[in-house]
């Protein structure tokens, strides 16, 4: 149940799986578009064989529990409740300059899915998540970037031409990357930037947001 701490609203988790009892690449499948939440008791064994993603700050709880369904014989829901409580200053909500976690965050999951060998399919869709998220850091950038410091300005931009250049455009949809603003640019990460720029003003324009 998510916790609105200021308002005190309360909203139940939405889980698309009306399953008692799944397998656990089943539930690794589910939990990559957070059809089934990453909240769950597990044995000690698999957390010391695959211990806590440390590679973001963000989902780092998420990731881990992806792993640790897909090596999990039988995933099993209960009726225990756990209440999320959602609070107006933390990250998710205020990330800041951890904004640009969202981008280490998505290719966690997607390396995990390489190293276990599991279809490309679903390496293909978190693919075109990491896509967009490295698009939308590069508009975070623009928008936000004189709010930073001069070496946060560098450490951000370092980071999304980092991930730009790992990016695996091919696994991309035709329908994403033939889009203005996520056109991949990948041999001119300068006109990459530019074309981001452009993207997200004429967004604001428009939709004013």
């Amino acid at each position: 149940v998510f916790h609105d701490e200021a308002t005190g609203d309360e909203k139940d988790f939405e889980n698309r799986c009306t399953a008692d009892v799944i397998d656990g690449e089943d539930a690794m499948r589910l939990a990559l578009d957070w059809d089934i939440h990453g909240l769950y008791v597990a044995r000690r064994e698999l957390y010391e064989k695959y211990p806590f993603d440390t590679a973001s700050f963000l989902y780092s709880d998420d990731n881990t529990a992806r792993r640790h369904y897909l090596h999990s014989g039988k995933v099993r829901f209960c009726d225990g409740v756990y209440y999320y409580f959602q609070r107006a200053g933390s990250m998710m909500h205020n990330p800041g300059i951890h904004y640009a976690d969202w981008m280490e965050a998505t290719a966690s999951p997607k390396q995990m899915l390489v190293e276990e060998r599991q279809p490309e399919t679903y390496i293909n869709h978190i693919e075109a998540r990491l896509w967009q998220n490295i698009v939308a850091v590069a508009g975070y950038y623009w928008r936000y970037g004189h709010t930073l410091t001069k070496e946060q300005r560098a450490s951000l931009l370092g980071r999304i031409e980092k991930h730009h250049a790992a990016a695996e455009t091919d696994r991309l949809p035709l329908s994403l990357k033939m889009k203005f603003g996520f056109l991949p640019f990948k041999w001119n990460f300068a006109l990459f930037m530019m074309q981001a720029r452009i993207y997200f003003y004429l967004r604001k324009a428009i939709k004013g947001i």
